[in-house]
């Protein structure tokens, strides 16, 4: 056996805890999608775009996502990084303002 395979070693080494955090990530997402449909879009439907904006980290998991949508998504999907939105963001677009820290100006 090698020391990467003993939990107790890597965790000792892990003082952010991320490998909680990666083993936890399937059941973060299952949550994450039990609470997104339970909430009810303001336009009805499905949007026409979809926009995360966010700076550096904040918008991270919005490259995440986006690679997703690329693949298998029905609607546009962009990471935005940018203090203003793209000029043809408007009613019918679903947008996440995303901060990591709960700080972050722009949002």
């Amino acid at each position: 056996m090698h020391q990467f395979d003993d939990k107790s070693f890597v965790t000792a080494l892990d003082p952010k805890g991320m490998l909680q955090l990666y083993t936890d990530f399937p059941t973060q997402c299952e949550t994450a999608l039990r609470i997104a449909k339970e909430v009810p879009l303001p336009f009805g439907g499905k949007p026409d775009n979809v926009v995360l904006t966010g700076m550096g980290g904040s918008a991270a998991g919005g490259d995440f996502v986006r690679a997703i949508i690329d693949s298998h998504g029905k609607v546009p999907f962009l990471v935005n990084r940018d203090y203003t939105m793209p000029n043809w963001v408007g009613s019918g677009t679903l947008v996440f303002a995303t901060s990591y820290s709960g700080n972050t100006e722009e949002t």
